[in-house]
């Protein structure tokens, strides 16, 4: 919970953001999946591509680059898995 509040309380004062983005995120799950990555020492993973200037959006990897936990997009989870697909 303390990590989640922490999380919310960075985007919340963070100026770079308008309000409508820091709304948004505060009402959404971003937060919370970040949080818990933080306390189970977990990955995150995310589709969503860095946007560190942004106003208007908080992107999930820069939420996790800001409070230091691993993030990655699905192919690479993917080969790091050793998941292959092939056709039958």
């Amino acid at each position: 919970m303390a990590r989640y509040a922490a999380i919310v309380h960075w985007a919340q004062n963070n100026t770079q953001y308008d309000s409508a983005a820091t709304s948004k995120f505060a009402g959404g799950a971003d937060g919370w999946l970040v949080a818990y990555a933080a306390a189970h020492h977990a990955i995150v993973v995310t589709n969503e591509t860095p946007a560190p200037f942004a106003k208007r959006d908080i992107k999930l990897p820069d939420v996790c680059t800001q409070f230091q936990v691993p993030v990655c997009n699905t192919f690479d989870m993917l080969r790091s898995l050793g998941v292959t697909f092939s056709l039958v």
